[in-house]
């Protein structure tokens, strides 16, 4: 499939690409990477093609992408992708994770890895995402829960680094993912962090 960079993003990409160069260094010491737990809850079987929305400098692809097939890496920020190769499965697209560049029912997994509280638009995040997942194929969001009181540092401490942020409890996630049509298939939560995985509803 040719891949073209899509529509220009909503999302402002300038503090990422300011950050890029420790992102992954303040990610492992501050404990927020969780590629380890992502690749578990997946039990990928070695066959699927993967893509990373926001993927940023591919690091939680790296790590999955020798459990897969094939893994794309979307994401804006041209300083983010510039560290995400290293591996001959990971494919990087420069494009807006609203809007983009792959046909229906591409994919049999997505991944939103820290990434949902960085975009206004969730709606539309969440429902180009089902666009692209093939029936009965497989959403994992990882992310914080506004509500929990253990997110308020981290909440403080993001939004001095990246800006603006788009908060929302896993209450409101949940309900937002059904009307979008994924159905529950499991979810875990760590203190405020929590990670759960969503399957596409088949069309009735």
């Amino acid at each position: 499939m040719k891949i073209d960079q899509g529509k220009e993003g909503t999302r402002a990409v300038p503090a990422f690409d300011r950050v890029h160069r420790f992102y992954d260094a303040y990610m492992r010491v501050t404990g927020i990477y969780r590629e380890k737990l992502i690749a578990k809850l997946l039990s990928l079987k070695g066959t699927e093609r993967v893509v990373d929305l926001g993927g940023g400098t591919g690091w939680v692809a790296r790590y999955l992408a020798p459990q897969c097939g094939e893994i794309y890496v979307l994401d804006e920020s041209a300083g983010m992708l510039s560290h995400a190769g290293g591996h001959r499965s990971v494919r990087i697209v420069k494009a807006n994770a609203l809007a983009t560049p792959f046909p229906d029912s591409y994919f049999d997994v997505a991944v939103l890895s820290d990434v949902l509280h960085h975009v206004a638009d969730q709606e539309t995040l969440l429902g180009e995402a089902h666009r692209i997942l093939r029936p009965k194929g497989r959403l994992l969001i990882y992310d914080f829960d506004a509500d929990h009181p253990g997110a308020r540092l981290s909440r403080w401490f993001e939004a001095r680094l990246f800006g603006q942020l788009y908060c929302r409890n896993l209450v409101w996630v949940e309900q937002l993912l059904a009307e979008k049509g994924f159905d529950a298939v499991k979810g875990i939560v760590r203190g405020h962090r929590y990670i759960i995985i969503r399957e596409k509803r088949e069309a009735s």
